[in-house]
Order: C-alpha cells, then structure tokens, then sequence
C-alpha cells in the first residue's frame, strides 16, 4: 500500500525566515495597516474571498459586530 506522504528535497519555496526577513516584516506591517484601515476588507474583495477560501472558519473567530 502507498502513503501519502511526500520526502526529498522540493523546488517550492515559500520563504527563508533568515533571508527575507525585511520582506516579510515589511508584508506584516502592510498587512495589519491595511485591517486598520479597512477592517472589511471592502476595499479588497478578491483577497477577502482567498483569505475565506483558505481560512474559512478561524476568521469567523475574529469578527466583531
């Protein structure tokens, strides 16, 4: 029987925390400013619908009336 489980080495790279450590700051402070602003999301429907896709549930957890 196979598993599902995956080894080796891959050639996807999502970010190395040592080297792109500016980067993701600078997205961290841009990506709290923007909720600041615009706490709805109104201005930014499509990454509203991603961040619903993707996370779903938990950012129920999040909202205020």
């Amino acid at each position: 029987m196979c598993g599902v489980r995956q080894s080796g080495v891959t050639d996807f790279r999502v970010a190395d925390l040592i080297k792109d450590r500016a980067i993701l700051d600078t997205a961290r402070s841009e990506a709290f400013a923007l909720v600041e602003r615009d706490p709805g999301l109104l201005s930014c429907p499509k990454l509203k619908e991603r961040l619903y896709a993707r996370l779903g549930g938990a950012l129920n957890l999040v909202e205020t009336a």
